[in-house]
Order: structure tokens, then C-alpha cells, then sequence
């Protein structure tokens, strides 16, 4: 895969196909190869300095179907709105 510099030279790095095909799949638009890289680098970061938000990569899928299904079984006990949400979510994280 090649790198574009800051400087404009290119750069061929060595990753693995699993790799590329994970940056090739997250894509979008008119995305470079690099736009990808940075934000999930920037997501990674993230990640680092709130390790009390759970990502949604860190639930296996089975854990997360049982999950959903008990939460299908009591709806207005599991479910809530949008704006509630949010609300919960700035309190949670103190943001006014």
C-alpha cells in the first residue's frame, strides 16, 4: 500500500491483506486511504483516554443477540428515546 507524505513524496508500507481489505471497506466517498487510517487512529486514541465507553467491537455477537432479545421481552423497561438518550449521555459524561 502506498502513503502520501506531508512533504509529497509517496511511501509503499507493507500491511496485511486483512488489513487493507478492512481499509478498503471503510471507505467512503471521496475518502483517501489515509482519511481512513487517521480516523480510525483517532478512534483508537479515543478509545485510550475513555476506556469506560465500551466500544461496540469490544460486545461479541452473541452476547449482543441474547442481549437484544431480553430487552425485546420489557421494551419500555430497556428502550428509550432519542433525546433521552442524550440527555443521559451528557449527564454521564458532564458535558453542558
Amino acid at each position: 500500500m502506498q502513503v502520501q507524505e506531508k512533504n509529497g513524496g509517496k511511501k509503499t508500507i507493507t500491511v496485511t491483506p486483512d488489513i487493507h481489505r478492512k481499509i478498503v471497506s471503510l471507505r467512503r466517498g471521496n475518502q483517501t486511504y489515509g482519511d481512513v487510517v487517521a480516523a480510525s487512529i483517532a478512534a483508537l486514541e479515543r478509545e485510550r483516554e475513555r476506556p469506560d465507553i465500551s466500544c461496540i467491537d469490544d460486545i461479541d455477537m452473541n452476547e449482543l443477540d441474547k442481549q437484544v432479545d431480553e430487552w425485546d421481552k420489557e421494551p419500555d423497561k430497556h428502550y428509550i428515546t432519542l433525546e433521552e438518550s442524550r440527555i443521559r449521555y451528557e449527564k454521564k459524561h458532564k458535558i453542558a
